[in-house]
């Protein structure tokens, strides 16, 4: 591989702190994280958004920047593309694999299947959320459920199968959205699993378990990480996955046939410690599309 391409989606308004909109911008801001990299990345566009509203009341305004990352992943698989978007918090993948999904309908080239890094089991509906923050709502949006101008970007049609999509790392959320997940027979790794059979052999499970789906990509929420590796976050949960052992199971994670992208999000430099975060984001993109 030889060029990637970078999407970038500066925006905290599906969360509860804005501050995580820096983080795209952070790593646009500063190339030289990416020199060592043995590939050239390169910006083909940057997101931004700002709102006063809260809650459910930013939907109209989120659609908006969601549809335009949606048409920029889009045209990257039409144009059999890997890419990698940078964004702000997880209400992104809203729009990052809606893109996806849509092309692939378009091109007629099978189901997408999904690895969901996180904390969290963001899979709340607007009716199951305590907060009413989108950042919790993503997979339920994408399985269909929830805000009509969410779930209808670029097209009506749901963008995942419920058996198209695993969760890795989960140690935080409510009874809602797990009873949505177990209702729907969705494929959760909580940490205890990770931690007790160690993250290679879960990343390998999961992908067995997609391998039926065509295609595959994968989005990381940065605090599924362990703390002490990635401090920078906006949801700070502690016992995570541990980042070295992780890297070293995604080394390469571009050569499984049918890879599309990567989606790598919640990432706060405010609140990082001399870049550890940063450094850790840069080194995803490095393991994931290495050699």
């Amino acid at each position: 591989m030889k060029n990637l391409n970078l999407y970038g989606l500066a925006s905290g308004i599906g969360g509860k702190s804005k501050d995580v909109a820096l983080g795209p911008l952070y790593m646009y801001y500063h190339p030289e994280l990416f020199a060592d990299l043995p590939f050239t990345v390169e910006w083909s566009d940057m997101i931004m958004t700002t709102s006063d509203a809260k809650g459910l009341d930013v939907a109209a305004e989120l659609a908006e920047s969601l549809t335009m990352l949606a048409e920029d992943t889009a045209e990257a698989v039409k144009s059999q593309q890997p890419f990698c978007a940078i964004t702000g918090e997880h209400s992104s993948a809203i729009g990052t694999w809606s893109g996806v999904a849509s092309a692939l309908l378009e091109q007629n080239r099978g189901d997408l299947g999904l690895i969901w890094v996180d904390a969290h089991m963001d899979a709340h509906t607007p009716e199951t959320s305590p907060s009413k923050d989108i950042h919790g709502m993503p997979i339920a949006h994408l399985l269909g459920q929830g805000i009509p101008a969410l779930c209808n970007i670029l097209n009506d049609k749901p963008k995942l199968k419920p058996e198209n999509i695993c969760l890795i790392g989960i140690r935080s959320f409510e009874a809602g959205e797990a009873k949505l997940l177990e209702k729907l027979n969705i494929k959760v790794f909580m940490i205890e699993e990770v931690q007790t059979r160690g993250i290679d052999a879960v990343i390998k499970d999961a992908k067995n378990h997609l391998k039926n789906a065509a295609n595959l990509g994968i989005t990381i929420d940065l605090d599924g990480f362990d703390p002490t590796d990635a401090p920078g976050v906006c949801c700070v949960e502690p016992g995570g996955i541990d980042a070295k052992a992780f890297l070293n199971a995604v080394k390469g994670f571009h050569h499984t046939p049918g890879f599309v992208g990567l989606e790598i999000t919640e990432y706060n430099p405010i609140a990082d410690q001399n870049a550890k975060t940063a450094i850790l984001l840069r080194d995803l993109i490095g393991a994931i599309f290495g050699a």
